[in-house]
Formats: C-alpha cells, sequence, structure tokens
C-alpha cells in the first residue's frame, strides 16, 4: 500500500467516539493510538474506524472440497485514514466449541491476501498438522497493525461458529505406522509389514488404493491415525477395501494400547476385531458409558497374514458416530 497520511488528534477522537474501546496519546511527533490487549476489537465498516474489519459470515465451511475461507475482510481502503504498514498479522489464538471449551490453536491456521483495493483478506485453512479435526467452533484471532503513526494490538472472535473439517492427511508419515517410513507414535508392540502409497486413503477420489504388505513371517501388523470423535452411544466403523488377503481383520486401540470394547444394543460385550472379506460395509457397536471413547486418541490396526506378492488394498475409512 502507498499510504503514507499521519492520523490527526481530530481522527484519533473520532476514532475512539466509533466505540472501539483504543487509547489515543499525544506525543511530540504524532497522536498514536494503541489498544490494550484485553480490549477486543469490534467489527464495523464506518469510515471514522481506523482499521474498518467486517466479518464474512455466514461462513463457507472449511472441508476437503473447500480447504479454506475467509472470515473478516479488513477495509483499510474505506477508511478516511490513509497509512503505510510497517507491520499486518492475524493469527490464531483460540478456537472453540459450542460450550466455549478451548479445543486447539494447532488445527487451523490464517493468512493475510490482500484483494488489489489495498484491502486485506483474513483466510482461515487447516493447518498441515491438524490430524483430524472437524465440528462447529469459534476461532478467537490476535491482530497486530503497525504504522508510522499508530499501532493496534487486539483480538477479535467470530460473532459466528464457522464449519471446519480437516481431514488426516495420511501421506504424512507421521499419522500411520508401519517398518519402513511410518512414524505415527501408537502404542502397543512395533508395526511390521509396510503402507505402499499411504497419500491414497481417504483422497476423496475413489479409485486410487494403498497396498498393504506383510513383512516376511511376521505377517502385516500396521496402524493408522483416526480424527477425535464426539460423545455417543452408537459409532459406525467404514471400511473400504478393494482387496483382502491372508484373513485381514481391523480393530480399534486408544492411547494406552487397549483394543476399544463395544456391546450390542442389549449391552452383550462383541468381538472387538472386525473381519474384512473384500465387502465394504459400515460396522455399527455401542460403547457403555463408563468405557467413553470421545476425543480419545485413538488408532485403527489392520493385521494378517498377507505377504508382500499378495498385498490388500486399502481405498480408505470412516469412524464417526451413527445416531
Amino acid at each position: 500500500m502507498t499510504r503514507d497520511h499521519r492520523w490527526t488528534r481530530r481522527a484519533a477522537l473520532g476514532f475512539l467516539g466509533a466505540g472501539f474501546g483504543l487509547a489515543a496519546i499525544s506525543t511530540d511527533a504524532a497522536t498514536r493510538v494503541h489498544s490494550d490487549r484485553a480490549v477486543e476489537l469490534t467489527t464495523t465498516t464506518d469510515s471514522t474506524a481506523l482499521l474498518p474489519l467486517e466479518e464474512e459470515s455466514p461462513f463457507t465451511p472449511i472441508s476437503r472440497q473447500n480447504p479454506s475461507t475467509v472470515i473478516y475482510t479488513i477495509l483499510a481502503s474505506e477508511s478516511d485514514t490513509e497509512y503505510t504498514f510497517s507491520e499486518l498479522s492475524v493469527t490464531v489464538t483460540d478456537v472453540l466449541d459450542s460450550s466455549g471449551t478451548s479445543i486447539t490453536t494447532e488445527a487451523v491456521e490464517t493468512s493475510l491476501d490482500e484483494t488489489g483495493s489495498g484491502d486485506y483478506a483474513v483466510t482461515l485453512a487447516c493447518a498441515d498438522s491438524a490430524g483430524g479435526f472437524s465440528g462447529e467452533y469459534y476461532v478467537t484471532l490476535a491482530l497486530v497493525a503497525d504504522t508510522e503513526s499508530f499501532s493496534v494490538d487486539a483480538t477479535r472472535t467470530t460473532g459466528e461458529a464457522v464449519s471446519i473439517t480437516c481431514p488426516i492427511d495420511y501421506g504424512n508419515a507421521n499419522n500411520y505406522s508401519d517398518d519402513a517410513a511410518g512414524e505415527a507414535a501408537r502404542p502397543g508392540d512395533a508395526a511390521t509389514g509396510t503402507v505402499v502409497g499411504s497419500q491414497n486413503v481417504n483422497n476423496g477420489d475413489n479409485r486410487s488404493s494403498a497396498d498393504l504388505k506383510g513383512s516376511g513371517g511376521n505377517g502385516l501388523y500396521v496402524g493408522f491415525k483416526l480424527p477425535p470423535v464426539p460423545s455417543a452411544t452408537t459409532y459406525a466403523l467404514e471400511i473400504e477395501a478393494s482387496k483382502t488377503t491372508g484373513n485381514l481383520i481391523a480393530y480399534l486401540v486408544d492411547g494406552s494400547g487397549d483394543r476399544v470394547i463395544f456391546v450390542d444394543e442389549n449391552g452383550t460385550e462383541l468381538s472387538s476385531e472386525f473381519v474384512l472379506k473384500n465387502r465394504n460395509r459400515p460396522f455399527e457397536f455401542t460403547v457403555e458409558p463408563e468405557n467413553d471413547i470421545s476425543n480419545s486418541e485413538l488408532f485403527l490396526i489392520f493385521e494378517g497374514g498377507t505377504s508382500g506378492q499378495n498385498a490388500s488394498k486399502l481405498e480408505g475409512f470412516s469412524f464417526e458416530p451413527s445416531e
């Protein structure tokens, strides 16, 4: 931007009148404006505002098909004041669920993109480290802006929740485990066998697959991180495997390495293993309250006697409440 007019005392007082709660102080050089960190930045498109901020709600949901969404626009071009930014940054400081509970700050990230008119779009997207994240969330941002005549350091929480679904990238070695590249820190015995083409798991094209290959006489024992799930009574695990060999089975373990225990509708404990026989169907099961798995660390384990010459083919899987 090529804005270099200083902010006058009159403009500063007008800005205060707009209700932003920012303080104006006078020096011999110029009037400067700064904000208390405890003050929340108000959204407005008033031209007397120093940094008019417009919320772009209702927000476009973030998903595999739409990996980012604009949540605010900084309408610098609509301000009565002209200036040059020496710093302009936005960072995520909190992500809250509907109850106001902080969930994480690592699943999403922001970027600033100049729109061509001197304004800036504040874009929210899944971070590379999201590792599986889905729900409706309120996002708190910290805005820092510095010019030669004023500075702003304030926070803003979205007025409406943002629908965010960040699928796990199984092309990332930290999200699966095998005895080759996979480095997911899952519990239990060391992995055996390999996952070839892990990036094809849940990639959304319904055509590509990963090969699950056993390791000589040790067979196959590999695992995939699962996204956290909300609290529910009944869950469904669906596995898409176009080819299975070596009596392939799948089961869930928690962060301690214990198999997830589930029951039928009558409370009778069921087998923890799902036998895969080239069928793509959901396995539904009930979890009793004392075995609540909501927001827990979970892994999907594949085990079998398959060899490297006769691999199983895995297209993808999902695990979510079925209610």
